[in-house]
């Protein structure tokens, strides 16, 4: 992955390096949020604007995130 090389070797990444990455990141989301939008829109062509954010809102908030095959969960054993 471009910018985690360094990391690799023991060494910190490039800071630019990996806020261009974060920077990425957000843009997919914003771009997600807004392809959402528009298919409410198109699913829902009488509705409000207000309508509109009330369903996305509640989309944005059931929206599960994928499962990531590289986390491992463990059990808590709570605080000692």
């Amino acid at each position: 992955m471009p910018g985690m090389e360094s990391a690799q070797n023991g060494e910190r990444p490039d800071p630019a390096s990996l806020g261009a990455r974060l920077q990425f990141a957000l843009d997919l989301v914003e771009t997600g949020v807004t392809m959402m939008r528009q298919n409410l829109r198109r699913e829902n062509p009488h509705a409000t604007e207000a309508e509109i954010q009330a369903l996305l809102n509640a989309w944005l908030a059931e929206s599960p995130l994928p499962p990531d095959p590289n986390l491992t969960v463990r059990e808590s054993t709570g605080f000692p």
